[in-house]
């Protein structure tokens, strides 16, 4: 009886780790997701969303994907059209994980239910950046992996989507503006292309940047929705 403590800290050690999904597993949870959203009407220009927490921890990018998708879901009536990607451990059973072909599936799946030159593709993405400004993609067990914003920007060029806005939560993420920005796509990120962005600890329910640009009651505000449809015209 004297092994009985040490033998449950090993069960529930095991409990606890939920080993990362295989790429087939990922994308079957995205077909699932894409399946529910129906296909754009003609005539009728819609935004559809798609919101990426990149890391599996902190807390905040999981909290701060979820709050992403509540309120430009509301932003942009994107809510039936919203698709999630998450590493975090707290999602590896319900939501498909951020891996770079996973991510490359839901652009064009969503692709696939757009019309290409009257819809527009909203992306928000949050987790760590990197000095270089490449978006990071980490998954508890698997070997880390990132996209870059030349990848990004190539990704939506194959995928056809004319009109782009595209939100970037990371360290450096000003790379992505650099690299994005035009006269059809509307970047906005949490830091320039030099320095490091704030808010990603345990610590915080949102990044600063999350928390300034997202939770405000008054976050679908008509001014809001002027700059938006400025940016579409």
């Amino acid at each position: 009886m004297k092994y009985l403590p040490f033998a449950c800290c090993l069960i529930l050690a095991a409990c606890t780790t939920v080993p990362p999904q295989t790429p087939i597993q990922s994308k079957a949870l995205l077909e699932q997701q894409l399946a529910t959203i129906a296909p754009s009407v003609p005539g009728r220009p819609a935004t559809f969303l798609l919101v990426v927490a990149g890391y599996d921890q902190p807390v905040p990018f999981s909290s701060e994907m979820r709050l992403a998708a509540h309120q430009l879901g509301i932003a942009f009536d994107a809510n039936r059209r919203t698709v999630l990607l998450s590493n975090a451990r707290n999602d590896s059973t319900t939501l498909p994980q951020a891996m770079p072909d996973v991510l490359d599936d839901a652009i064009k799946g969503l692709a696939g239910k757009m019309n290409l030159q009257e819809d527009t593709l909203a992306i928000y993405m949050v987790s760590h950046g990197r000095y270089d400004g490449a978006f990071v993609l980490n998954r508890q067990g698997s070997p880390m992996s990132t996209i870059s914003p030349a990848w990004l920007r190539a990704t939506l060029n194959q995928a056809e989507i004319k009109w782009r806005v595209v939100f970037a939560s990371a360290c450096f993420a000003g790379v992505f503006d650099k690299a994005l920005a035009d006269d059809d796509t509307m970047v906005m990120t949490a830091a320039d292309a030099l320095h490091p962005s704030f808010g990603c600890s345990n610590d915080n329910q949102y990044t600063y940047f999350g928390r300034a640009l997202l939770d405000k009651r008054d976050f679908a505000h008509p001014d809001w929705a002027a700059i938006y449809a400025d940016t579409a015209e």
